[in-house]
């Protein structure tokens, strides 16, 4: 498996990452799909990865004068690691995943919108699925542009992370 295979399925549920990356076995039997989770658990929980430049901060400096919210396609335990991992839970004001809800990012980006009352938000990603999600949950999308995928048609779009906050800060509402 290379760099792109993984890169390929980037924002998908995991068992739909198991499928794109092992098509022959489709259906993957139910089996397969928690040895591989289980492998990857090990891998992450091991290895941890590393922030994008800036994240941390920036996200301090967004959170500041926005509520975040951070939506992902992620199983439960990946989200729990990465909060737990950075530190940045304190950032956001609620996260959902499919892990825990078992829904589609369009349904958890309109969930944060009910529940929260949102009346104007911005959903940022890095994937055609983010741009999608976005448009269906009613949302402006922002891509981000140094991720993993290529989106069609963003209006908004940043090379880097500090792009992005420098972008958000100088149209913030106070």
């Amino acid at each position: 498996m290379s760099v792109d295979d993984i890169r390929s399925v980037s924002g998908c549920p995991f068992d739909r990452c198991v499928e794109k990356l092992l098509p022959g076995l489709c259906p993957v039997p139910e089996y397969l799909v928690q040895a591989v989770e289980s492998g990857e658990r090990v891998s992450v929980e091991r290895l941890h990865g590393r922030l994008y430049d800036g994240v941390s901060e920036g996200l301090t400096r967004l959170s500041s004068v926005y509520p975040l919210f951070l939506v992902s396609n992620c199983p439960a335990w990946y989200l729990d690691e990465f909060l737990s991992f950075t530190g940045l839970g304190e950032h956001f004001t609620a996260c959902d995943c499919h892990g825990r809800s078992g829904v589609g990012k369009a349904e958890m980006l309109s969930g944060m919108l009910r529940r929260f009352g949102l009346k104007s938000a911005v959903c940022v990603g890095d994937t055609q699925g983010d741009h999608d999600a976005a448009k269906a949950a009613g949302l402006e999308f922002a891509f981000a542009n140094y991720g993993f995928g290529s989106v069609e048609g963003a209006r908004h779009k940043f090379a880097t992370f500090a792009g992005l906050v420098e972008y958000f800060m100088a149209h913030s509402p106070g």
